[in-house]
């Protein structure tokens, strides 16, 4: 009966270990799914406005210098909450933008990244995340090409404050000591709990310059658009569940590390449940063998 109960309760255990770590590492993986679609939504939003801005100055090609300010100025009130300036920068060098921020002699916006990036391609961009050292925000800018009989004119671009995501990701918790972190297209970390991995006025870090580029496998080890949970040791030497998932509109990746022994914490109380269910099976165990013991033995000293 004790073997029984024994090998009854550890095949419940590993039945129940399994089960218990495939609902948590689905829901992590859940989790990260739902933080990108949010984040893919906000980051869509802002191209779109960009499009918006690019395709009504292609349209309305005989705007003055001061239409197209007002215009600008316009279309950042839109968006005031993230937008910090909305400017087009022309082929023949000249800059014009709602904050009527006049270039320092010898500044050329055609050689600066997002020109270039917005150049070389027909849907609206997002660069490198960076901190802006006036307001100190970290700051992305889309832009997008302007063109007239199908060559490029110049670009419209918009410096936006990512402070919303930051926020977002930054307080996304599933469970008790977990986190979130947050990629560019090129694997520099927007948002990470740790400060070490941060970005300052001086750039940003890159998934593979830290920890000697063990969290790469995080990326790795991901398949094409699929969200998997993987096991690695973090920056506090923890181990962990690590889960990333896209973000198709600027191909960022949002991701959650969640500590092993949190997941398994359930696994514990069950641990205890079924010791106390053995110990009480071997206390009636002991119990009946004692009773039948006593049952048997007593004719025998009668005789």
């Amino acid at each position: 009966m004790l073997f029984r109960s024994c090998f009854s309760t550890f095949t419940t255990y590993l039945i129940s270990n399994k089960l218990i770590l495939k609902e948590a590492t689905s829901n992590l993986i859940a989790t990260s799914e739902k933080y990108s679609s949010i984040i893919d939504g906000w980051l869509a939003l802002q191209g779109n406005l960009m499009e918006d801005t690019a395709g009504a100055i292609e349209f309305n090609s005989n705007y003055n210098k001061k239409q197209i300010v007002d215009y600008l100025k316009n279309r950042q009130a839109v968006n005031l909450e993230n937008s910090i300036d909305v400017y087009i920068g022309y082929r023949n060098k000249v800059m014009l933008s709602a904050s009527e921020w006049v270039p320092t002699e010898g500044y050329d916006c055609t050689q600066a990244d997002w020109y270039k990036a917005a150049t070389d391609s027909d849907k609206a961009i997002y660069t490198r995340p960076y901190v802006d050292k006036d307001s100190n925000k970290m700051v992305i800018t889309i832009a997008k090409s302007i063109k007239k009989d199908g060559q490029v004119v110049g670009v419209a671009a918009s410096d936006i404050s990512v402070e919303y995501l930051k926020d977002i990701v930054g307080k996304a918790k599933p469970i008790d000591n977990s986190y979130a972190f947050l990629l560019d297209n090129e694997n520099n970390i927007i948002v990470h709990r740790n400060k070490d991995f941060q970005a300052t006025k001086d750039g940003t870090k890159n998934l593979g310059a830290i920890m000697n580029g063990s969290l790469n496998k995080i990326i790795a080890n991901k398949k094409d658009k699929t969200t998997e949970a993987n096991i690695l040791k973090d920056y506090d030497g923890e181990n962990k569940y690590f889960a990333i998932t896209d973000i198709p509109s600027a191909k960022w990746k949002v991701g959650f590390a969640i500590p092993v022994s949190e997941i398994r914490k359930p696994l514990r109380m069950l641990i205890i449940s079924f010791g106390i269910v053995i110990l009480i099976s071997v206390i009636v165990s002991f119990g009946l063998a004692c009773i039948i013991g006593k049952k048997l033995s007593d004719p025998i000293l009668d005789i």
